[in-house]
């Protein structure tokens, strides 16, 4: 009988959190749509619309992809740029909204679900994006900014998204704002409405029924017909244009104009079908016709000039062909422009030096050159009259021969790694099996087949590539999976966890439903025929080069009664997750469905049951499994919430190493390194799990990675402030789980499948370097930060030059350093620069930080980055004071109010030039008809709770605390309104304390005659 060593207990299942900054996270595969990637390089999938960004950033992309939309953005700028707490790298894309699940207000945009956007304007700051999402009938308001906004009465914090209205109609599209009443408008089946500012709905135009069959134009907008709406823009004398579809049997489309008097008109007409529009500065207007796939040109006198798209009808062929006219004359380039059934609407941007179009079905964003010599968006120049791509790769799903960050992966589980590094990832919701070369140098798989394929450093491929194609014989580049798995590699090849693809169990044969079994497949990727189970020829199978076979597992209509310990591999039925070999090459399957794990011979074949009775009080659902070093068996027992590893090699008994008491809870793989720390991939509370263990016993489990909050960021930061999202289905019998699989690597690097953030990731152990320490300006004091407050930090080289910032408001980047906050949210922000030098910066915490432990990051102009902890907190207080250290003369000014209400301002310290120092000007209370107040100045008290919380001394004695907030008109700076006792009168230099939210401040001093 088997038995479980060690025990549990029913604590509250807290981990210790390891110290921030020991390793840190990267993505080294996948999350092609959510990260940092060139901009050329960058796969799209339907970019529908391209927005500029008032401040001059870039423009926003909303790209449909697997039927929701994302919105991106480019950078154009040669700095980073921060919106909504993402940054976006000079001359590189990165998403900003979209890709999650929720739909409540105040989240992450990148945690929102935006469904389909079908209209986008932005306001003139370039703070608040506005989105028309008809699928959840709301228009959506995301705040990139720092500051807190309100729109339509709703406030927004910064780096959120909230609802601000809800239109009461099936379908609405087609968003833009007034350039000066901001009164928002938006387009309902033939009605265009507007709200204004006190959130009043009405019709602006459309909606009548002229007589003679007329269109109204001439007289009031809301009298007019317009039929088939699809967008508008406004023009530079504020009339708003409408992109009329039209009916394309009896009405052509046209561009209609509402003037500034509500009256209408048509200024272009006979256009095949408008479903975008936009105006360049200098007034031209220019359309998209979709059943023309054509843009064209309405200039202010109504001439209608074709600029791009070649009329033909021909499609571009994104394999044959993939530029689709690239560097040549714009009107010979093919375009994909969404058409009459597509009810699609484009939004285009235009400039006076020409008109960017997203390229719908041709994945890309393009640029059109209307000037008369050459002009260069972002890194690609495009001689006049011609068109190039300036956003996107063009390519297809799943963006094989790409860089391996600028993929697209869909819930990969299964990982696993050569003797060089290179990565096997299987791919799960595409049912592919994907592999990159992380070496430097170009590799060549299945060299001696016809279907050899060379992979590019850094290159992501799929090896089963054709897997539509027949499939003639056991090759790989046609195989079809379904719902792979768990990977592993040995130097004859991989072996694959292909989890649903075996036949459908029913026990008995006579009942209506089954469990659908998995198989185990073997990968030859060496230049031989490999054989495996050699001496059974029952069980034998022959695997030439670059061929994948079934090794175990039984497929349709096989329908095996027994559990099949003892039968050869192809004759049992497993519900496998995972694979594992020992040093022998006996094959370890986690049966997830069994309840066991199974264990199949490497001479004979025959399966045998090595851990697990099939109840599951000693195994329940495992999904992950591996050798350490010194053979012992580590499972991660998933449903049971604990961790188990053998007592010894080839022993039947196995002990709880950690628990749901240490916080493990659904564990799904499990990896051990040189040193014998284990790892977990901790599925409920998204965190990989470190557990010491030395003895067979419950050890000690730290947080190697992942802040406990689901969701992505991190990457390029310590690791446990990182946000993953794990797998983790739910707990019915029936439930199908995957593995999530977790490995470690030679120099002690861990990788792992970050399954649903589609991407792999990699934790690397952070070389030591001197942490940048941080305090408050004010007091030189305490471990606490405030947001929105002034901060000095200390490090080393943490710019080449010392600057002064001189201007409002506070550069990002002041002597080519710039200083980026990551905080508890994973939100990135740039901070506002007041003074950089080598050793020291002077800077103010980003509005919108949320409270929690936080990244700081210190790029130099000569790229040195330093890193440091913060600890952020809404209320840490401070004084100033007139010399530069922590406590001393007070940084203040008495306020003196005479008995006829006139006021007068008396400094509290002069600088004494003989000494170098401030010395104090004795306050004279003055006759008792004066009222004295005392405005100190601090930092980090701005969102005190009330002031109820607060408390004051001066020289001992409470005073009347009459104000603590913002200091107008200044950054970061707070100030205080004491009240001064008249009973100090005499007292001479004494102290001055504040108690704000039960903190104390430093102490500083005044002088009282």
């Amino acid at each position: 009988m088997l038995i479980i060593a060690g025990s549990t207990n029913s604590s509250t299942g807290r981990v210790a959190a390891q110290a921030p900054g020991e390793m840190t996270i990267s993505t080294v595969a996948g999350g092609g749509f959510s990260s940092n990637i060139p901009v050329r390089q960058a796969p799209m999938v339907q970019p529908t619309s391209v927005v500029f960004d008032p401040a001059g950033r870039g423009f926003y992309v909303i790209d449909e992809v697997n039927g929701t939309s994302l919105l991106r953005f480019v950078n154009t700028t040669a700095n980073p740029v921060t919106l909504a707490g993402t940054t976006v790298l000079p001359q590189e894309i990165n998403l900003i909204a979209g890709g999650g699940i929720q739909f409540s207000d105040n989240v992450p945009p990148r945690d929102a679900d935006l469904a389909q956007i079908t209209g986008m304007a932005i306001s003139s700051s370039g703070n608040l994006v506005y989105l028309a999402i008809p699928a959840f009938s709301s228009i959506r308001v995301i705040n990139v900014g720092t500051q807190a906004e309100t729109v339509l009465g709703k406030t927004i914090a910064p780096g959120t998204i909230n609802t601000v209205f809800m239109p009461d109609f099936f379908d609405f599209r087609g968003l833009v704002l007034h350039p000066i009443t901001n009164d928002l408008y938006f387009i309902a089946g033939r009605v265009i409405y507007r709200i204004d500012g006190s959130r009043n709905l009405s019709s602006f135009a459309g909606g009548g029924n002229p007589p003679n069959n007329g269109n109204g134009d001439g007289g009031p907008a809301t009298s007019a017909k317009i039929i088939s709406p699809m967008g508008m823009a406004f023009d530079r004398s504020n009339n708003l244009l409408i992109a009329e579809g039209g009916d394309i049997r009896n009405v052509p489309g046209s561009v209609r104009l509402v003037n500034t008097k509500n009256d209408i008109f048509t200024v272009a007409s006979n256009l095949d079908f408008p479903t975008g529009i936009a105006v360049s500065p200098n007034g031209d207007i220019f359309v998209a016709a979709g059943n023309g796939q054509q843009i064209v040109q309405v200039t202010p006198g109504g001439d209608k000039i074709t600029v791009a798209g070649n009329p033909s009808g021909r499609v571009c062929d994104l394999f044959q062909n993939p530029t689709c006219g690239d560097g040549g004359l714009a009107t010979d380039a093919y375009l994909s422009i969404p058409d009459s059934t597509a009810n699609t609407t484009v939004i285009l941007a235009a400039r006076a030096e020409g008109v960017y179009i997203p390229d719908y079905r041709y994945k890309r964003v393009r640029f059109v050159n209307l000037t008369t010599g050459n002009v260069r968006v972002l890194d690609t120049d495009i001689q006049s009259r011609r068109i190039k791509t300036i956003a996107g790769n063009g390519l297809a799903s799943p963006y094989d021969e790409a860089q391996a960050t600028s993929a697209d992966l869909f819930v990969p589980t299964g990982i696993a790694t050569d003797f060089l590094g290179n990565l096997f990832i299987t791919d799960t919701g595409n049912n592919r099996l994907r592999y990159v070369n992380r070496t430097s140098s170009p590799i060549t798989l299945f060299v001696t087949t016809p279907y050899a394929q060379t992979v590019q450093p850094g290159q992501i491929v799929t090896l089963n590539k054709n897997n539509s194609d027949p499939q003639t014989d056991d090759r790989i580049t046609t195989a079809f999976f379904l719902a792979p798995q768990g990977l592993f590699y040995t130097s004859r090849g991989l072996f694959i966890v292909d989890s649903q693809a075996g036949a459908l169990i029913k026990i008995p044969p006579t009942v209506a439903s089954g469990r659908r079994s998995g198989v185990i497949r073997f990968l030859n990727l060496s230049n031989t025929d490999v054989v495996l189970f050699p001496n059974n020829p029952e069980a034998k199978v022959v695997v030439p080069p670059g061929q994948i076979k079934d090794i175990a597992g039984v497929r349709p209509p096989n329908n095996p009664q027994t559990l099949g310990d003892g039968q050869p591999a192809n004759k049992v039925a497993f519900f496998p997750t995972d694979v594992t070999v020992d040093q022998t090459g006996n094959i370890f399957i986690a049966d997830q469905g069994n309840n066991r794990i199974r264990r199949i011979d490497a001479s004979t074949g025959l399966v045998s049951t090595y851990f697990g009775d099939g109840t599951t009080t000693v195994l329940n659902g495992a999904t992950g499994m591996v050798f350490d070093g010194t053979g012992r068996l580590h499972i991660a027992d998933t449903r049971n919430n604990r961790i188990l590893r053998q007592n010894e090699a080839g022993s039947p008994t196995f002990s709880v190493i950690a628990d749901a008491s240490k916080g493990v809870n659904r564990p799904r793989d499990v990896a051990v390194d040189g040193s014998g720390r284990v790892y977990v991939t901790n599925a409920v509370s998204n965190q990989i799990l470190e557990i010491i263990a030395p003895n067979n016993a419950i050890g000690t489990v730290n947080i190697a990675a992942g802040n406990g909050n689901p969701g992505l960021s991190g990457d390029d930061g310590p690791a446990p402030l990182a946000r993953l999202n794990l797998p983790n289905p739910g707990s019915a019998i029936n439930d199908i789980q995957v593995s999530a699989n977790i490995l470690t690597l030679s120099n002690g690097d861990l990788m792992f499948a970050d399954t649903n953030n589609n991407r792999i990731r990699m934790l690397k152990r952070k070389n030591s370097t001197p942490p940048v320490v941080s305090v408050s300006a004010a007091s030189f004091l305490g471990t606490e930060i405030a947001v929105e407050s002034i901060v000095a930090a200390f490090g080393v080289d943490l710019a080449t030059s010392m600057e002064t910032a001189n201007t409002r408001p506070l550069p990002t980047t002041l002597g080519g350093t710039t200083l980026k906050i990551t905080d508890s949210f994973g939100f990135e922000r740039l901070s506002p620069l007041f003074f950089v030098s080598g050793n020291q910066i002077n800077f103010q915490v980003p509005a919108g930080t949320l409270p929690g432990p936080a990244l700081m990051t210190v790029t130099s102009s000569n790229g040195t980055i330093s890193t440091g902890n913060l600890n952020i907190v809404s209320v840490a207080p401070g004084l100033l004071k007139a010399d530069v250290i922590g406590q001393g003369l007070a940084a203040a000014y008495v306020l003196r109010v005479k008995n006829d209400g006139s006021q007068i301002i008396e400094y509290v310290a002069h600088f004494n030039q003989s000494i170098q120092k401030f010395d104090p000007i004795p306050i004279d209370l003055g006759p008792a008809s004066d009222q004295l107040f005392l405005v100190v100045y601090g930092t980090g008290m701005r969102f005190r709770n009330s002031l109820a919380t607060v408390a004051a001394q001066i020289g001992g004695t409470n005073c009347e605390v009459l104000y603590v907030g913002q200091a107008e008109g200044y950054v970061g700076l707070d100030q205080a309104n004491l009240r001064i006792p008249r009973s100090l009168a005499g007292r001479g230099l004494v102290n001055v304390v504040m108690n704000i939210d039960g903190k104390l401040t430093n102490v500083t001093t005044v002088n009282i005659k």
